[in-house]
């Protein structure tokens, strides 16, 4: 079994690849890939020997057949249904985001749980009551579900996508979902990876950022 981090690893390493072959480069070696990423050599020449693949000393790594391995290693050399939950302003931009549909993730089905949101369109996709999701998510077309809902709402929106067979979940809720050990979430929680970005400013500013508003003198608006 692949540990979650090595499986990050991976993908940073396709990502690169893919950015070199775009400008046109064709081979890469391990040192150039640790350098880049800074990490070591002997860490990367590890972490690309788990899809087989060796580099040719003197020359290096083949990087399109390199990132093909590593595509269909992580599983993106095909589609995959993706189903949302929450058409909120945060469910609404992932949705259009291009990003999504160029890497083979597809938003098939959209569900809010808001009366004045539910049977609006998004592009091809109907927006769906919440309270279908068990039905809907059954039909087996969908593999990833992302929650965009509010906090109070996730746990009970994670327990319907268990209960409909789903066990991969990205979540941009700040909750610690409980779920079967079966089940796989990531969490992105954008306002604890803001803070993070605070205080590496704070510290750099000697705490006193020349730019940032104290909260105590925030007017109100």
């Amino acid at each position: 079994m692949i540990s979650t981090h090595t499986v990050e690893r991976l993908v940073i390493y396709r990502r690169l690849l893919k950015r070199l072959e775009k400008n046109g480069e064709r081979w890469v070696t391990s040192r150039k890939l640790a350098l880049i990423l800074s990490k070591s050599p002997a860490q990367v020449r590890k972490d690309l020997s788990l899809i087989g693949r060796m580099g040719k000393p003197g020359v290096g790594y083949n990087i399109p057949a390199l990132r093909e391995d590593l595509e269909r290693l992580i599983g993106i050399d095909r589609s995959w249904g993706v189903a949302l939950i929450g058409a909120g302003n945060l469910g609404r931009a992932l949705f259009y985001y291009s990003g999504f549909r160029k890497e083979g993730f597809l938003f098939r089905a959209v569900f809010d749980a808001d009366p004045e949101r539910i049977g609006k369109k998004w592009e091809d996709v109907i927006i769906e009551d919440s309270s279908n999701i068990r039905s809907r998510l059954s039909e087996g077309d969908i593999h990833i579900a992302v929650i965009a809902v509010p906090a109070s709402a996730v746990q009970g929106v994670a327990d319907k996508l268990v209960s409909a067979g789903i066990r991969e979940m990205l979540n941009f809720a700040p909750v610690n979902l409980r779920v079967p050990e079966d089940v796989h979430v990531r969490s992105a929680d954008l306002a604890f990876e803001l803070e993070n970005l605070a205080f590496f400013l704070s510290s750099r500013d000697g705490g006193n950022p020349g730019t940032g508003d104290n909260k105590k003198n925030r007017k109100r608006v």
